[in-house]
């Protein structure tokens, strides 16, 4: 007569081994779920502290060019000439020391046109090198602020300014970057004074990584790396 009872219990046993696997598994999964996020999280604490160390807040300009860009710190934008069309941003420290230029065309020219025309209107409109004072440097691909691959061609130059007071000009370095998306085609040009290059390489290149440009701009936007207006 005890048979049915030990058979009972022994499928009480087996049903809460079971239960107790399962929940097992489900703590498993929980908790690298949970460690998952915790990594993501520190990922974008560390790229947000990194940026905004780096870089002023994004700006995206009031024009009808989609973009969306955080220029090095300390510059911040400054007034566009209306009769200005091809640039979309400016930017300039207190000094005007330091600057970073942004055209931006959705023509249907090439990349290469676009980078011919837009060289020369830097050349004439802030005194930039000539298209054959400039450096060809190596493509450049860079993560992105909105996720995946950027990648731009890059020039580099150099010239004297001659800067607020200073009776003697001053070495300046000139950064290209050059990117496109579809019709979209950007020049970001950096320029720094060449005593200056060395410290400020890393933050060209990061601010260069939150360029985006038409479907991208929303994610941008969305990815909460904005800085502080």
């Amino acid at each position: 007569m005890s048979w049915p009872n030990q058979s009972a219990t022994l499928s009480r046993t087996r049903g809460l081994l079971l239960a107790l696997a399962i929940a097992s598994c489900g703590c498993f999964w929980q908790q690298q779920s949970y460690t998952t996020t915790m990594v993501n999280n520190f990922s974008n604490y560390e790229r947000r502290a990194q940026l905004d160390a780096a870089l002023s807040a994004a700006y995206r300009p009031p024009n009808e060019f989609p973009m969306w860009i955080r220029p090095i710190k300390p510059t911040d934008p400054v007034q566009v000439p209306e009769e200005r069309k091809d640039l979309v941003a400016w930017f300039q420290d207190a000094g005007a020391q330091l600057e970073v230029i942004v055209m931006g065309s959705a023509g249907p020219e090439s990349l290469l046109e676009f980078q011919r025309v837009a060289i020369g209107n830097v050349n004439t409109a802030h005194l930039g090198p000539t298209g054959d004072q400039l450096t060809p440097l190596p493509p450049e691909s860079t993560n992105a602020v909105y996720g995946g691959q950027a990648s731009f061609e890059r020039f580099s130059g150099e010239t004297s300014r001659q800067v607020g007071q200073n009776a003697q000009p001053v070495a300046y370095n000139w950064q290209y970057y050059f990117a496109e998306d579809g019709s979209q085609k950007v020049m970001i040009v950096f320029v720094v004074p060449q005593s200056r290059f060395a410290e400020l390489q890393k933050a060209m290149d990061l601010s260069a990584s939150t360029l985006a440009l038409g479907s991208n701009l929303a994610k941008a936007e969305a990815s909460g790396l904005g800085g502080t207006p």
